[in-house]
């Protein structure tokens, strides 16, 4: 079998083979989509300078920062699953095969609150390891239904998601009316989803709602959603353990801001007293070495995981992984990394360099 070789191919075939309001529901984003497109913009802008002759062999991506997370030391590679709705839409087996092929793989997955299998079944039928994504709801007793569902069925950390006080503008969605299989009808919405969520979750969430998470769990808490640096600052007072830098694939908020513009800022504050994801149109190991670089402990892939599984199921999804720890791999030994602590600042091109030729002893812009 051929696999596709780069996200763009993935993202073709899952096309062909899905119906247009899901393809839609996976791609689409906020308004005129420019926050989506601000993400896949941040990385283009940056580019990469490698250094030679550095005795590189075979470079080591594995990572031993989420140990205390994940009960996992090394994992493979800097690269989770992220959290993305109903994958049966996008094939039979759903999150059981994504589970199974990051089972497969020994990479973390940050299993969706609006999930079409249980967090029970996930972990039951495929012992990945497992983060569980938390929306707190209005109706807190069904909060804490979920956290104990999790708890009881082995996940690590939860991710506690605060970036979607309501649903963003997401036109695809609302022109195709589009309700996923798994909600009630909710009558005349503009959009049927954005009634469900506004019906659900609780839209006034401040700070003192991550105490009441920390009352109730003694698992580690996963902050999603930051991208203010001052945000960030906050986070560490309220002993958040891991950050997780997103716009929500720009999904909430035309315009907004991409993660990967602050994310030097917010590693400054952090000063790695708490471990960094990011997340947003990451499609290449160089993109991934451009997150590490720029401060990122790990990256999480939501839509190409959406892409092969519509393409290939399990094994899609384990081929698509695989290519991206290898050109990782490859990534780092051509910039002249040999392992992950290594990667810096220093391998990228951020702004104008000026460099004195010698020859003609003038500067060279």
């Amino acid at each position: 079998m051929r696999f596709p070789v780069s996200v763009r191919e993935w993202e073709g075939v899952a096309q062909r083979k899905l119906t247009a309001d899901v393809y839609d529901f996976f791609t689409g984003a906020a308004g005129d989509e420019a926050g989506k497109q601000a993400n896949s913009d941040a990385l283009s802008a940056i580019k990469l300078i490698s250094r030679i002759l550095r005795g590189v062999q075979k470079p080591d991506i594995s990572s031993h920062t989420f140990s205390a997370l994940t009960g996992h030391t090394p994992l493979p590679a800097p690269i989770f699953i992220a959290p993305t709705a109903h994958h049966t839409l996008a094939h039979p087996e759903g999150e059981l095969a994504t589970a199974r092929a990051s089972a497969a793989l020994t990479i973390p997955y940050i299993l969706s609150s609006m999930s079409d299998f249980s967090v029970t079944d996930v972990a039951c039928e495929t012992h990945a390891i497992l983060w569980q994504q938390l929306y707190i709801q209005q109706d807190r007793e069904k909060t804490l239904e979920k956290i104990r569902q999790a708890e009881s069925s082995g996940a690590s950390a939860f991710v506690l998601t605060v970036d979607m006080p309501v649903m963003g503008n997401r036109l695809r969605d609302r022109k195709n009316n589009f309700l996923p299989h798994r909600y009630p009808s909710v009558g005349d919405e503009p959009s049927q989803l954005a009634g469900f969520v506004a019906g659900t979750l609780d839209p006034s969430l401040c700070w003192r709602d991550i105490q009441w998470v920390r009352d109730h769990t003694a698992l580690p808490l996963v902050l999603k959603g930051i991208i203010h640096p001052e945000d960030a600052a906050l986070a560490l007072e309220y002993g958040i353990d891991a950050l997780y830098l997103s716009n929500h694939g720009g999904r909430q908020l035309d315009y907004h801001l991409s993660p990967f513009t602050t994310l030097p800022a917010v590693a400054e504050i952090i000063q790695q007293r708490v471990p960094l994801i990011i997340d947003g149109s990451i499609a290449t190991g160089v993109d991934i070495f451009k997150a590490l670089a720029l401060g990122a402990d790990a990256v999480a892939i939501g839509r190409p995981v959406l892409w092969a599984l519509s393409a290939y199921g399990q094994q899609g999804v384990q081929e698509l992984l695989s290519q991206l720890m290898d050109d990782l791999q490859r990534t780092m030994h051509i910039c002249g990394c040999p392992a992950l602590k290594d990667i810096n600042r220093d391998y990228l091109w951020l702004a104008p360099h000026i460099f004195l030729n010698p020859r003609q002893g003038e500067f060279n812009q």
